[in-house]
């Protein structure tokens, strides 16, 4: 075995043609690819893919999950036995495209004293990546130094099952050993609907869980919430790096947009003073002035009270092409009332293009080109990274419809969080709309008057939004066909 790193993974008897070509892409790029498996596996596996190595596992958890999983200690157990100092873990649908001649190297590099990470972007296909969306609940590519294989207790976690991925990621934290997210797009997976059963994920979210608060860490959340609470802690311990610097090659010119008081003022602009390209900014009242000389190569509009990080312009330009006048970002919106979901949520996918010339507190998701003498071509890029409140995108999304009556469609505890956190304070939140009001009889439900649907769609002018994280795509789709006049808004989609 020569000196480049090893990928161990397991290769799944089924979507051959679709692994064969992500692992094939790992070879192009120098990786010594390894996949662990049941010899009952490998015997079907190996005429498909002659390149890599294949080991014999002496245990899975088929009798426990149905399929030959890999134990995740078994992993660590291999990377022990070998002699490379930088190893690491894939999933095998993964395929990295792009930075062919440099990406080993950048690996073996950051990886020496620290754990670099990354998540995918989910695509239709290989040939519209350019569209992909980040995946946001997890993470699928892991370079570590070799030493990092033995801090690991022994547990039931398995690859291709939940959990697993977030307690390569927690455990090391706890040892001090540095995180860094590789946000630059190089590893892409094809989309394809996700079957876990709930048992794997509650049984072994118990199990990593156990073993987190053993290290120190407080939980006191349950259900996907914890998995939301994983993905928090793990963005923001870790450091973002990028493979390529452009940072001498471009500038820019900020317009600072709308109002702000002085802390989301200072949030702002301290943002914009952390980003690796060169960022001149002024607010808009003073920006008429020099902006017929102006000489920076990009214009970023940027909302007073949002955030990005500090690779954001970085990584927005490098989605230009010759012909792209400008580039348009997802957004996140950050809610810490929610105990289930006390995270930055991707609040818009492609959409988003559209959405940001409706909404104008979402403009801060656009980089134009300075020379561009129209917008007519436009690229998406499918990480959320432009952040903002739950209350400015609540705003934003009402408002289209600035001075109608608003109410809430749901009488539920989404809707008392949302109420009680001032979300609506600032909007014409008028009542609580319900299908009936006889469980209701006092027709007042947190200090909001209650309606029914009925009622509502006689009222002139008003706009119902739909108070529901998991329900809010079924409660559209009846509310829309059953009260066709009612103009209906959604929250998270």
């Amino acid at each position: 075995m020569d000196g480049s790193i090893t990928i161990a993974t397991t290769i799944a008897p089924r979507d051959i043609a679709n692994q064969q070509r992500a692992i094939h892409s790992w070879i192009e790029h120098g990786f010594h690819v390894v996949s662990l498996n049941d010899v009952s596996e490998i015997d079907v596996l190996r005429p498909h893919f002659p390149e890599i190595e294949f080991v014999k596992v002496h245990r899975t958890a088929k009798e426990r999950f149905g399929r030959h999983y890999v134990y995740f200690d078994d992993f660590m157990a291999y990377f022990q036995s070998i002699s490379q100092e930088v190893c690491g873990i894939v999933n095998s649908d993964i395929h990295f495209v792009g930075y062919e001649n440099r990406l080993a190297a950048f690996m073996a590099e950051e990886a020496k004293e620290t754990l670099v990470f990354g998540p995918r972007m989910d695509v239709e296909s290989l040939d519209t990546r350019r569209n992909g969306v980040e995946f946001g609940f997890g993470f699928d590519f892991f370079f570590f130094p070799r030493r990092l294989s033995e801090i690991f207790p022994a547990t039931e976690l398995c690859l291709g099952l939940p959990w697993w991925d977030f307690w390569i990621l927690l455990l090391p934290m706890k040892h001090h050993i540095p995180l860094k997210k590789l946000v630059t797009p190089v590893a892409y997976h094809i989309k394809h609907e996700i079957k876990w059963a709930e048992e794997p994920f509650e049984v072994l979210g118990e199990v990593i869980f156990d073993h987190l608060s053993k290290e120190g860490y407080s939980i006191d959340i349950g259900g996907a919430g914890k998995a939301t609470y994983c993905y928090r802690i793990v963005d923001g311990a870790s450091q973002p790096i990028v493979i390529d610097k452009l940072s001498k090659l471009a500038s820019v010119l900020s317009i600072l947009v709308g109002d702000g008081d002085a802390s989301q003022l200072e949030n702002t602009t301290q943002s914009l003073t952390n980003q690796t390209v060169p960022v001149v900014w002024m607010h808009e009242h003073d920006a008429a002035a020099v902006l017929e000389e102006n000489k920076a190569s990009f214009i970023y509009y940027m909302p007073i009270g949002t955030t990005i990080p500090p690779y954001f312009l970085e990584y927005m330009i490098s989605y230009f092409e010759e012909d792209t006048d400008r580039v348009v970002c997802s957004v996140k919106y950050e809610h810490s009332f929610f105990k289930h979901f006390n995270n930055s949520l991707s609040a818009m996918a492609k959409e988003t293009v559209e959405n940001a010339e409706r909404y104008p507190l979402l403009r801060g998701n656009s980089l134009y080109r300075t020379s561009a003498k129209s917008v007519t071509n436009v690229r998406f890029v499918g990480m959320s990274m432009l952040v903002i409140s739950m209350k400015q995108f609540i705003q934003s999304k009402y408002h289209p419809y600035s001075g109608k009556p608003l109410y809430l469609y749901g009488a539920g505890g989404h809707t008392e969080q949302f109420v009680s956190s001032g979300v609506f304070e600032e909007l014409p939140l008028k009542g609580i709309a319900v299908k009936d009001t006889t469980p209701l009889p006092n027709q007042v439900k947190y200090g909001l008057p209650i309606i029914t649907l009925d009622e509502l769609q006689r009222t002139e002018e008003s706009v119902l939004m739909i108070s529901s994280f998991t329900y809010e795509d079924e409660i559209y789709e009846e509310l829309s066909n059953t009260y066709p006049d009612l103009t209906i808004l959604k929250i998270y989609r």
